[in-house]
């Protein structure tokens, strides 16, 4: 059963490459680059379609190098994106706050407080515990 899931899954890699690569590289990149219409993605799609319609299990290692390659891309993406996000949303925004006075975590030193815990909002009513989410 896990073999026929697994030959499946590479049928349907195949076929998913097969049209990926006739319509970003066939298709789209000429149209939008202005440029001929080039025959090596059709003929790379129709290999893709061979062999996931006749021998899919060929096409495992093509299948476990895109993952990797896929992985490899998703490390690094994740980073850039969050470090992107950081220096350009949550620095400027930290400064702005910063320059306006504001401590939304109230870390400022109080040298005359007693203690810096907040008492919570207690409440006696016992419905406030049925959903407490």
């Amino acid at each position: 059963m896990a073999s026929d899931r697994a030959t499946s899954e590479l049928r349907k890699f195949g076929l998913v490459m097969a049209a990926a690569i006739a319509v970003v590289f066939g298709l789209a990149l000429p149209w939008l680059f202005a440029r001929p219409w080039p025959a090596w993605p059709f003929v790379l799609a129709a290999v893709f379609v061979a062999f996931g319609l006749v021998a899919p299990r060929a096409l495992g290692p093509v299948q476990r190098l895109w993952m990797k390659l896929g992985q490899a891309l998703g490390w690094f993406n994740s980073r850039l994106v969050l470090s992107l996000v950081f220096v350009v949303v949550v620095v400027p925004l930290g400064l702005v706050m910063r320059l306006a006075g504001k401590d939304p975590v109230s870390r400022r030193r109080d040298p005359n407080a007693a203690s810096y815990r907040v008492a919570s909002a207690a409440s006696d009513d016992p419905q406030s515990m049925e959903k407490p989410f």
